[in-house]
């Protein structure tokens, strides 16, 4: 009677322990298959990461106009305009063309005023297209190259024939035209090369962003695959356990 109650006791204790015990391992289980979808997801989501596309911001010629008058106000130092020099002779385009026409216009009416001339109207022109060829934000387009070429030619027009910068010119020492005649071709080109520089620092940077995010999806593959893994394991185990609690030969 006695080792029955002691028997009693001990199966009371054994059922209370593993009654504690199943309520831990149902937490873990909960844990392990909640975390095994959550870190799969991510892993999932972070594997597709691609690099995002950089946006180019379009000249604006107002903002041109105005900071070419503010360097104008500067005192320019001597010194002769560059042309451009470029010989060869691409295919025709001829929206690209028609621009140009234009531009080389207003650049010679603008220098006939102060009884100057281009120096080499053909290089100067080779040197333009060039530009609108390669400055371009997708050199492989068409319609980019001639947006690129409109652009350059409302510029020479607003700025080359705006009253205030005439009235500096007129104004201004022969031996003082070359610094800031450059620099009124220069700054439309020197936008779109500085979208390009930063088109390149972008790329690289979104590059390496996803690289990481490749890297940490791994890492997140492997966390919920070993968070899976558990869930078999404590299943597999609770499963043996009650097999064994049924197989087990009870007293009569």
């Amino acid at each position: 009677m006695e080792d029955l109650t002691k028997q009693n006791l001990s199966t009371k204790l054994e059922n209370s322990f593993l009654g504690i015990l199943r309520i831990v391992i149902l937490v873990v289980l909960s844990i392990s298959i909640i975390g095994s979808l959550i870190f799969g997801y991510m892993g999932l989501s972070n594997l597709n990461a691609s690099p995002a596309k950089y946006e180019y911001k379009d000249p604006n010629i107002k903002e041109m106009v105005n900071e070419i008058k503010k360097s104008l106000e500067e005192k320019p130092s001597p010194s002769e305009p560059q042309n451009p020099q470029n010989n060869e002779e691409p295919k025709k385009n001829e929206k690209l063309e028609k621009e140009l026409d234009k531009q080389i216009k207003i650049v010679t009416e603008f220098l006939q005023r102060y009884k100057r001339t281009l120096i080499d109207s053909n290089a100067f022109r080779a040197g333009l297209k060039r530009n609108a060829e390669n400055l371009a934000f997708d050199p492989k387009k068409e319609s980019s190259v001639v947006k690129y070429a409109e652009g350059q030619s409302e510029l020479f027009e607003k700025v080359l024939t705006d009253k205030d910068i005439l009235v500096f010119f007129d104004k201004l020492d022969p031996g003082y035209f070359g610094r800031p005649y450059s620099a009124i071709l220069g700054i439309y080109p020197d936008h779109f090369r500085k979208q390009r520089d930063e088109k390149k620092r972008f790329d690289l940077e979104q590059g390496a962003e996803v690289l990481a995010q490749k890297a940490t999806a791994a890492l997140y593959l492997y966390i919920a695959a070993g968070m899976f893994v558990t869930f078999l394991l404590i299943s597999l185990i609770l499963v043996l356990v009650k097999i064994e609690r049924n197989l087990r030969v009870r007293p009569i």
